[in-house]
């Protein structure tokens, strides 16, 4: 698999903020396209994202429990 660039990772991260509590599925798809991506990044880009993705946990638009 190709590296991950900074941008891809940045992309995903907010297309995955903007999207609505309505379309889990879609999230859902994108978490798992993220995850694949971070498995093969850089550390240094998992160091620098590590806030913005543990910002997913406690995305308001997500649905509660």
């Amino acid at each position: 698999m190709a590296a991950v660039s900074r941008a891809k990772l940045a992309s995903r991260i907010n297309s995955i903020k903007q999207s609505g509590a309505a379309d889990i599925g879609p999230k859902l798809d994108k978490l798992r396209r993220l995850r694949d991506e971070l498995l093969v990044a850089d550390s240094v880009l998992l160091v620098d994202f590590l806030s913005r993705i543990l910002d997913l946990l406690s995305d308001s638009s997500g649905p509660t429990a």
